[in-house]
């Protein structure tokens, strides 16, 4: 039993445009996400929803002083004193093929060490609780995935 297909063409066609949909939607809500990423920290939330643990008031390094003598707000832990590091936060998506893979990143080796510090705890030699802000929540990957669904 042999099949012909008499409309590839059209099939193909069809195909490419769903592709080119769902990699546009998720380019759009891997960015919303982003961006999602550094609005929720600004308002002192981590990853799972938690406030950040409070600025440090130890004597050999008071960052809640620091901040005041500065004029910024000390009510809750933000991670933003310049902005430099929010600046950096960049997303690309690639695509090959049929694949799509993103990555958030910071594009600026500096701010990168600093994400990572506030992640993991440690700048330099100051270690704090982790402040675990960079990543996306199980409702943000969903979100990503649902977008991606209803692409059309």
């Amino acid at each position: 039993m042999s099949i012909k297909v008499s409309n590839l063409e059209v099939i193909e066609r069809l195909i490419a445009a769903r592709v080119n949909s769902m990699g546009k939607a998720f380019e759009k809500s891997v960015e919303t996400e982003r961006n999602a990423i550094e609005a929720r920290t600004l308002r002192g939330i981590d990853v799972d929803g938690r406030p950040f643990e409070k600025y440090s008031q130890r004597k050999e390094w008071n960052w809640r002083d620091v901040r005041i003598k500065n004029e910024k707000q000390v009510a809750y832990v933000d991670l933003k004193f310049t902005g430099d590091m929010f600046e950096a936060l960049k997303s690309v998506v690639k695509k090959s093929g049929f694949k799509f893979l993103a990555t958030i990143f910071f594009d600026d080796r500096k701010q990168a060490q600093k994400a990572k510090g506030h992640h993991t705890g440690q700048l330099g030699p100051t270690t704090f609780e982790p402040r675990k802000f960079f990543g996306l929540s199980q409702s943000q990957r969903e979100a990503i995935i649902s977008k991606i669904r209803n692409a059309k």
